[in-house]
C-alpha cells in the first residue's frame, strides 16, 4: 500500500460520551520513510492546533461529533489536508511528502558562518523563552532567558530555510543566505487556537485546588506575569513584588510543574530559593499560592506552572495530585 495514503480508523463509543466531546489521537510520518515528523503543526478548523511530539504523535480532546478538516504543516514537507469523519474515538495516521528547497544553480563558498536569532513577542513586548528554531537535518535549537537562538557552522553562501516555532504562537518558516554579523529577530503573532487549547488545562488546574483558599491575592495568570516579562526581572523578584514577604515566609513547600523543589534529595540543599532566582517571568503560565488552614504557619504551598509543562498538558494526559500538608509539616 503507498504511504502517501492517510487511514482514519473510528472507533463507536456511547451516546452519552460523545455528547461530551471525544478524543481525536494520530501520527504524522514521512511518507517515504516511515519515520515520525516532529515538529508538525496539525490544525483541526474550527477546533484548534497542536504540535507533533517526537514520535509524530499529537492528540485533541472533547471534539464533538462531526466531519473536519484536518490540516498538517511541517518544515520541508507539502502541506497536507484530509477530511476525518468523528462520530467516535478516532486515530488519523497522515504521511507527508517532501517537498525540498530547490537550490537550482548556487555558488557555494568554501567555509561557514554562524547564524545568529531572537525570537519576540511584538504585541507584549517581551523575547521568548523555550522558542525553538528548526533547521533540516539539524537538531532543534532553544531560545536562552533572552529570547536568543544560535546555529553555529552553517555552509556559508547557501540559502537556509529556518522554521521557527513557540508555543502559543503562529510559527515562522523563511529561507535566506545567513550574514555572520547579522542577527535577525523573528516576530511570532499570537495564535488564538492556542489560548482555546489552555484554557480547559487552567481548568483542570482550577478544580484540582477545589475552592481552596488563597493567600492573597493568591493567583497569578498569564497576563498579570507578562507584566514582569521586562528582562529585569526574575520568578523571585515578581513574587516580592506582588507579595508582602511576611507572606512568602509562610510558605512551607514549592511546586513547579508538579515536581517539589524545595530540598535537594541528594545533598540536602535548598533548591526553591535557587530555581525562583534563576526563573524567569517569561517562562511562567500561572503562580498558586494556597492556604492549608489545618497546620500552624508555615501553611502555604506555592504552585508554579511553566508554559512547556501547559504545552504539554495539551497533548498528554498528565495527572494532577491532591495537594496536603501533613501534621508533621510535610507536603505531598
Amino acid at each position: 500500500m503507498r504511504h502517501g495514503l492517510a487511514s482514519v480508523m473510528l472507533a463507536a463509543l456511547p451516546a452519552a460520551a460523545a455528547a461530551q466531546g471525544v478524543p481525536l489521537l494520530g501520527r504524522v510520518y514521512d511518507g517515504d520513510t516511515n519515520a515520525a515528523v516532529s515538529n508538525a503543526i496539525v490544525t483541526v478548523e474550527g477546533v484548534g492546533s497542536t504540535l507533533t511530539g517526537d514520535a509524530g504523535a499529537f492528540r485533541f480532546r472533547g471534539i464533538e461529533p462531526g466531519t473536519y478538516t484536518l490540516r498538517v504543516e511541517a518544515f520541508s514537507y507539502a502541506t497536507r489536508s484530509i477530511e476525518v469523519d468523528v462520530d467516535g474515538s478516532a486515530t488519523v495516521d497522515v504521511a507527508l511528502e517532501a517537498a525540498p528547497l530547490a537550490l537550482d544553480s548556487l555558488v557555494v563558498e568554501a567555509g561557514t558562518v554562524d547564524y545568529h536569532g531572537r525570537v519576540h513577542d511584538p504585541v507584549n513586548d517581551f523575547d521568548l523563552v523555550d522558542a525553538q528554531a528548526v533547521v533540516r537535518g539539524r537538531d532543534p535549537v532553544w531560545t536562552d532567558a533572552h529570547g536568543r537562538f544560535d546555529l553555529d557552522d552553517l555552509p556559508e553562501g547557501v540559502p537556509v530555510s529556518v522554521s521557527v516555532r513557540a508555543f502559543g504562537y503562529l510559527p515562522i518558516d523563511t529561507t535566506f543566505v545567513p550574514d555572520d554579523e547579522a542577527r535577525y529577530t523573528f516576530d511570532l503573532d499570537v495564535d488564538a487556537f492556542a489560548a482555546a487549547m489552555i484554557a480547559p488545562q487552567i481548568r483542570r488546574i482550577e478544580d484540582r485546588a477545589g475552592g481552596r483558599p488563597m493567600a492573597g491575592k493568591g493567583v497569578m495568570d498569564r497576563q498579570e506575569i507578562l507584566r514582569y516579562a521586562s528582562g529585569a526581572h526574575t520568578a523571585a523578584s515578581m513574587l516580592e513584588s506582588e507579595y508582602p514577604q511576611m507572606t512568602l515566609d509562610r510558605i512551607l513547600c514549592t511546586f513547579i510543574d508538579e515536581r517539589q523543589v524545595d530540598v535537594n534529595p541528594t545533598t540536602g540543599d535548598e533548591l526553591a530559593d535557587f530555581i525562583l532566582g534563576h526563573m524567569v517571568p517569561e517562562e511562567i503560565e500561572r503562580v498558586e499560592l494556597l492556604k492549608f488552614d489545618a497546620v500552624g504557619p508555615p501553611d502555604l504551598v506555592l504552585q508554579i506552572y511553566t508554559r512547556s509543562f501547559i504545552m504539554a498538558m495539551t497533548t498528554q494526559d498528565i495527572p494532577l495530585k491532591e495537594r496536603t500538608i501533613t501534621p508533621f509539616g510535610q507536603c505531598f
